[in-house]
């Protein structure tokens, strides 16, 4: 049987982060009333004229710089002329053949391997509005689909790979790592189900060896990673399918049934000749460079500054931390999901260093992450606090990290005062100290509450003499419930084996 290769590209859109709209002063944010963020530019009165925004520009650039592509020396604004009622001027200001960055790549971890991918271009452009379809069961019994436009005008970074990807698995992993990057840029919140970032997959398939590329077909607006990957997966088995059966693929748009999990045709797939490309006579061509951004913006933007507002990016970051602390690569790349749970965590690590001279710094790492993941994570879940309002400081979760590195609490206290911690925002020491949570390990004292729970369960010191082993753990469970836990562990466990 002929095996198949599947080639991918993918268009990402993300809408930026900045005050105002892309060419007018709108409002750039969520707002739950249509139509309120609105004005005669963006809504596309006669007369009026689009003025870039500074901030969206700068955005962009610094994409490109931190995706390592060429930044343009020149570029300019065009006319992408197509109709429909989300486009309200008739055409969309876009990039066509001078985009802001080319040439750029992209690298990311696939199922654990490293991998890099060419990117074509990136360029910005406005949004468009959105269409509010009703419901004929819900409203006057007639379907009606009325337009909001808020959207229109807003910022939109568009990225376009070459077609380099072959897999489900690369396109997710590209996808997610791209909206890791825009967050640590700064530059777009990316929320998927927000409709902040929304990819386009263009897939085609071909029998291996043959050169010319197959019938690409395109799926429109994918709003999850998860989409993403099996939009892919059913793409390829559908083209296998047809091929085999001697029939032709149609080059087409096809959009997403994420609850029957299918594609569905939409259109034929246009052409960029199609969109009639002209470029924008309300906009001057811009010049980037060292000394100015040309003067339909008025401000002087230096590469040299937009490589120096760099931030450490994922990849690098994910493959220091393992480096430097000695994590594995699933514990390192949890933390960098979120770059302030990344930063919390080596400022924790840093502060409990400065506490514990000469302490082994992948270990204090290691415990710093267990508790980060597995019990602060939970709380901010059952809570659904976000990061950001986070109450406990770097600082105090080192202190409580070290704490429990020198055996001053136990393993059950640390999670009880990481919850108080986390509820009030008290300082670690304070609350051991109010609760008189410090782990005891006087032997003194801990022989003679062994000796208590021996007589109390003496059931279960019975069955432990007679080679019931599970009963000594029930004993030392006891024995904790009697310190409220400020027991020292394995020094009751010692204890107890003594006195049986």
């Amino acid at each position: 049987m002929s095996k198949y290769i599947t080639t991918i590209g993918l268009e990402i859109h993300a809408e930026l982060r900045t005050q105002t709209k892309m060419f007018c002063d709108c409002l750039n944010a969520e707002e739950m009333h249509p139509n309120v963020n609105v004005c005669p530019i963006c809504l596309a009165h006669p007369g009026t004229l689009p003025t870039p925004n500074e901030k969206a520009i700068m955005h962009v650039l610094r994409v490109g710089a931190a995706l390592g592509g060429e930044l343009a020396s020149i570029t300019k604004f065009d006319r992408k002329n197509y109709f429909y009622p989300d486009i309200p001027k008739g055409y969309q200001i876009s990039q066509y053949d001078q985009p802001l960055v080319k040439n750029a790549v992209l690298e990311c971890y696939v199922q654990g391997e490293k991998k890099s991918f060419d990117i074509e271009r990136v360029h910005l452009e406005e949004d468009t509005g959105r269409l509010l379809h009703s419901d004929p069961s819900t409203s006057s019994g007639q379907a009606t689909t009325r337009v909001d436009y808020n959207r229109a005008g807003v910022p939109l970074m568009e990225l376009v790979t070459k077609p380099v990807l072959h897999t489900p698995e690369e396109a997710e992993a590209f996808a997610s790592n791209l909206q890791l990057i825009l967050r640590y840029l700064g530059v777009s919140y990316a929320n998927m189900d927000k409709g902040q970032m929304r990819v386009e997959v263009n897939i085609s398939i071909c029998k291996e060896g043959e050169e010319k590329l197959g019938t690409k077909v395109e799926i429109k607006n994918l709003n999850s990673f998860r989409s993403v990957g099996d939009s892919i997966r059913y793409e390829v088995l559908r083209h296998e399918e047809l091929l085999k059966k001697g029939k032709k693929i149609v080059q087409e748009t096809r959009g997403w049934d994420e609850n029957k999990r299918i594609t569905f045709s939409q259109r034929k797939k246009e052409s960029a000749h199609d969109y009639r490309y002209f470029p924008e006579p309300d906009i001057a061509p811009l010049v980037v460079g060292d000394h100015v951004l040309g003067e339909a913006v008025l401000k002087e933007i230096s590469t040299k500054e937009i490589m120096t507002s760099l931030p450490e990016l994922p990849v690098p970051r994910l493959e220091r931390l393992k480096k430097e602390y000695g994590l594995d690569f699933k514990d390192a790349e949890v933390l960098v999901q979120q770059k302030e749970v990344a930063e919390f965590f080596e400022k924790s690590v840093s502060e409990a260093g400065e506490l514990e001279h000469g302490v082994d710094k992948k270990k204090i790492a290691k415990l710093a992450h267990n508790f980060l993941i597995s019990d602060l994570y939970g709380f901010l879940e059952g809570d659904t606090v976000e990061w950001g309002a986070l109450k406990i400081t770097p600082e105090n979760f080192g202190h409580l990290v070290v704490l429990f590195a020198r055996g001053e609490i136990s393993s059950r206290v640390a999670k009880d005062v990481l919850r108080e911690m986390f509820e009030t925002g008290a300082e670690c020491h304070a609350i051991i100290e109010e609760k008189g949570l410090k782990q005891v390990s006087d032997e003194g004292a801990l022989e003679t509450i062994a000796r208590e729970v021996i007589a109390e369960f003496s059931d279960a010191a019975s069955d432990y003499k007679k080679g019931k082993e599970v009963s000594l753990q029930f004993l030392v469970g006891q024995f904790m419930r009697k310190t409220k836990g400020a027991a020292n562990p394995e020094l009751a466990k010692e204890i107890l084996k003594k006195n049986l």
